[in-house]
């Protein structure tokens, strides 16, 4: 609960105060005199300072702003001619609506000491307080200087205020005697030492750099620190005037950094002018009235902006272009206004130049930077070719504080574009018609209000224009450049979608190089089975051209686009030692300017890869399909024959034949095993794959507004291709295969994923690879055991013609010689198939186990759909059950 306060708790409150506030006047008057409490003089100074502090003069009760703007107006107006009051009235009626305009609570206040301050009588240029020194009182102890400023009976005091009071000169003591000397000389000395120039009394000492007050010169503290003060002018001035010389002197200084040099000589001209004024004042009939701390404060603003300008000066050195500018607007950030809008002055003509360069290069691609200075470099050793990719890139170290990299990155886009549209569209074969959009695009083109008019204002600094609070008129720099970005990207991308048609070669790229055109790929690999059976060595190129034709012009390829067609090429791989020519076949594709910045050859390569495995998928599934037709066409011949010779009942023959079916059979059931994991393996291919990532790629190419959207939505198109296609990890770990050929090819693409692959692990790559060698070599198992059986029909059917003719002619023997001659098949060599189809089916198997077990692991779920349809009916699993019970049996 609170309890009640004590009536004498305010007392106790005021008391404490009084007492600290005594303590504060002892500790004042100590440092400035340099007096201990103990010395005799210090306590009737200390009741001379109550005195003081205790007399407080008369204050108007009404505090009136505009009361005391006129009085101050008043007294500056004071014996001035009317045109110059005129003037005044003016410069301070503007200078009093600036000071209403601040956040300020004592404003009345800050008027009032104005108006002391501009109060002219010789009274107020007294000082109010003379503290003597503790020397003083070493001296003359029994005649303190209070007491002779008290009592007035000193004498030599009673001349120093009279002297003070007529002639207003500044008393300057020596070590033996005290010396007047006129304040005109004190202010004069000034005058030379703002200008870098020794004065009499204050000359520049080298050794510590700064202008110091002669030692011959004795003069009390404060007005030691007033002289400091203002000689600060004179060191900063010096600093200043030496970088200009220095950045005048040498051939190699930039445009900003001349911008920058000829703001600082323009505030150093403002800087004379002002000095100029206090000479001309001190030459007039008013020499009385300049005092050494009237002027002093007359020269802190002008000192100020000295030490700014010295600030940016160490700053800027061994600085050029865009850092440059970002060492003066960390001075910016400033909490003074009138310093703010100093540097903000000086940050507009540094500007000049940099926006000049910003305008040129996004209104005609051309980069005049002859100190480089800009964002934006050039490099011009780079190919055509490869203009998009390496030629123009950023100078980090170049791009101003005020500028993010998103915005860079932009502007260098925009005249980027500028220079590929005016070198790499200039023509296409397939398109004369469009020769207009070769044109140069131009500002005249552009049409975007505000390009040639950006300056220092259009910044967007702290969420304001110029950190004003101005509306921009223009919408800023970042409304201008992104105004200017969409009508060069658009004109760009309507050059690459409608003229150089980017979509319709992608798209001919997946029919022929991702063997999506179905009749045609069938059709070629029809007209290619023979020839490319041969070994590397015996394929010709120009013989698969005429076949690629052939299979063109039997196909709905026929009705391509002729551009299309004529960029379609055959490219053969170097042969390795017993490669045969489905090994070396690889189908090309042919681009140039402007395509190949989208279509560039490392996207090539990752297409060809692709086709080499699809290749290869096509290919074996072209040759079960072949296999399945051989097994038909023989199995209807082996029933019929079987049928007869049951009539006949030989039982030699049957138990042949029986042989024979069984391993028949076999060969069915294995290739339907095989027949049914490739078709599913194509299905995914062609349509989980290729299908969906052309479907994402077509919707990002109706929303892509530039060329670097368009070139990351086809690498995004790719990269889904590559991963779908179990090729992630090969592709990142080979681009290329060697000068040889391209990648994917199939002997190379097992060693180096072995070689790469991480914890013991093969690439799922190398398993297909494989499960595609053991297909291929079942398919030529059935052709030889297909072919052999064939043989051995013939002979037995031509055998039982020749019997029944024998028989006809009742020849009841028969020799050696009319039997027809020829190999049969024999239960031994039906056997040995027999055991070689066994073992392939086990190799298959767990081949196809260990892919199974990646793609249920997989998160994908297209990949888990797979492994879900390869085993739909639980066929492997049952399978591997059986396997294990007769192990566990065993």
């Amino acid at each position: 609960l609170p309890t009640a306060k004590s009536p004498n708790t305010s007392t106790m409150k005021g008391s404490k105060q009084a007492l600290r506030a005594t303590q504060m006047v002892r500790l004042l008057v100590q440092r400035a005199t340099g007096l201990d409490q103990a010395d005799e003089g210090f306590d009737p100074l200390l009741s001379y300072v109550h005195r003081l502090m205790n007399s407080l003069t008369s204050m108007p009760r009404l505090q009136d702003k505009f009361e005391i703007q006129r009085k101050i107006l008043a007294s500056v107006n004071n014996g001035k001619t009317v045109e110059a009051n005129r003037q005044t009235a003016v410069r301070l009626g503007d200078l009093f609506e600036q000071l209403l305009q601040r956040p300020l609570k004592n404003t009345w206040a800050i008027l009032y000491v104005l108006y002391k301050l501009s109060d002219t009588n010789e009274a107020t240029q007294q000082p109010l307080i003379y503290f003597p020194q503790r020397a003083d009182f070493n001296s003359a102890k029994k005649s303190s200087v209070l007491a002779s400023k008290a009592s007035s009976s000193n004498e030599s005091s009673k001349a120093s205020k009279g002297a003070e009071k007529t002639s207003g000169k500044s008393t300057i003591r020596t070590d033996d005697r005290k010396e007047y000397l006129d304040q005109e000389k004190i202010v004069r000395d000034i005058i030379f030492v703002l200008q870098g120039i020794d004065g009499q009394f204050v000359k520049f000492d080298k050794s510590e750099g700064s202008f110091k007050i002669s030692e011959k010169v004795s003069a009390t503290p404060p007005k030691r620190r007033l002289l400091n003060l203002i000689c600060e002018g004179g060191w900063l001035y010096l600093k200043i005037q030496g970088y200009l010389k220095a950045a005048t002197e040498t051939t190699i200084s930039g445009l900003v950094e001349q911008s920058f040099c000829g703001s600082l000589q323009g505030e150093i001209t403002h800087y004379f002018h002002q000095i100029a004024a206090l000479e001309s004042e001190l030459m007039s009939k008013n020499t009385g009235k300049l005092t050494l701390r009237g002027v002093y404060l007359w020269s802190m603003k002008l000192v100020e902006n000295l030490r700014i300008m010295a600030m940016m000066v160490d700053s800027a050195k061994q600085s050029k272009g865009g850092a440059l500018i970002s060492c003066i607007l960390k001075y910016l950030q400033h909490g003074d206004p009138a310093v703010a809008g100093f540097v903000r002055s000086i940050l507009q003509r540094c500007c000049v130049p940099l926006f000049k360069m910003i305008a040129q290069w996004m209104s005609a691609a051309e980069l005049k930077d002859p100190f480089q200075e800009f964002f934006v470099v050039a490099r011009q050793s780079i190919p055509v070719d490869k203009l998009w990719q390496e030629r123009y890139v950023l100078n980090k170290e170049m791009i101003p504080a005020f500028m993010s990299r998103k915005l860079a990155s932009k502007i260098l886009n925009v005249g980027k574009s500028i220079n590929f549209i005016q070198n790499c569209c200039r023509g296409s074969k397939a398109d004369q018609a469009g020769k207009e959009d070769s044109q140069e695009v131009t500002v005249a083109d552009l049409h975007v209000e505000g390009l040639n008019k950006l300056n220092f204002d259009d910044v967007d600094i702290a969420g304001v224009g110029a950190g004003t609070g101005e509306k921009k008129v223009f919408g800023g720099l970042e409304g201008v450049v992104q105004r200017t970005a969409t009508v060069v990207n658009s004109r760009l991308m309507d050059i690459m979608i409608r003229r150089f048609g980017v979509r319709k070669h992608c798209l001919a790229m997946k029919k022929y190089l991702l063997l999506g055109q179905g009749d045609f790929v069938t059709r070629l690999l029809d007209l290619l089975s023979v020839e490319l059976e041969e070994p590397a060595a015996k394929v010709f190129r120009h013989n698969l051209v005429l076949v690629l034709k052939a299979a063109i012009q039997q196909s709905n390829a026929q009705y391509e686009d002729p551009d299309v067609l004529n960029r379609l090429d055959v490219r053969l791989l170097k042969p390795i030692r017993r490669d045969s020519g489905w090994d070396v076949f690889s189908l090309d594709y042919h681009v140039g300017l402007p395509l190949n910045v989208v279509l560039t050859p490392p996207a090539i390569d990752r297409y060809l890869r692709v086709f080499r495995l699809l290749w290869r998928l096509r290919r074996v599934e072209h040759s079960l399909a072949k296999c399945w037709s051989m097994q038909t066409t023989h199995a209807s011949r082996l029933q019929m024959r079987r049928h007869y010779r049951k009539v006949d009942a030989y039982d030699d023959e049957r138990s042949d034949t029986d042989s024979l079916i069984t391993v028949f059979r076999k060969g069915y059931l294995l290739r339907n095993e095989m027949a049914h994991f490739i078709s599913n393996l194509t299905s995914y291919m062609m349509f989980e794959v290729l299908e969906c990532a052309w479907a994402e790629f077509e919707v990002e190419l109706a929303k892509v507004q530039d060329l670097d959207g368009l070139i990351a939505a086809h690498e995004r198109y790719l990269s889904q291709i590559i991963a779908g296609a179990f090729m992630e990890s090969e592709a990142s770990k080979s681009d290329v295969l060697s000068k040889q050929g391209i990648p994917g090819d199939k002997k190379h693409e097992e060693r180096n994923t072995r070689k790469f692959s991480s914890e013991g692990k093969i690439s799922p790559i190398v398993e297909l690879n494989k499960m595609f060698d053991i297909i291929l070599e079942f398919v030529r198992l059935q052709e030889h055991v297909y072919e052999e059986a064939a043989l051995d029909l013939n002979m037995r059917e031509q055998e039982d013609i020749r019997r029944y003719k024998r028989l006809n002619k009742k020849k009841w023997t028969d020799t050696k010689s009319t039997r027809p001659k020829g190999k049969r098949m024999s239960r031994k060599t039906t056997e040995k198939v027999q055991e070689r189809l066994e073992s392939l089916e086990v190799t298959f198997s767990s081949l196809l186990a260990s892919l199974r077990s990646r793609l249920g692991q997989s998160t994908d779920s297209a990949v888990q759909l797979l492994d879900v349809r390869l085993d739909f009916n639980e066929f492997y699993d049952e399978k591997r059950r059986r396997q294990l019970g007769s192990a566990e049996s065993q």
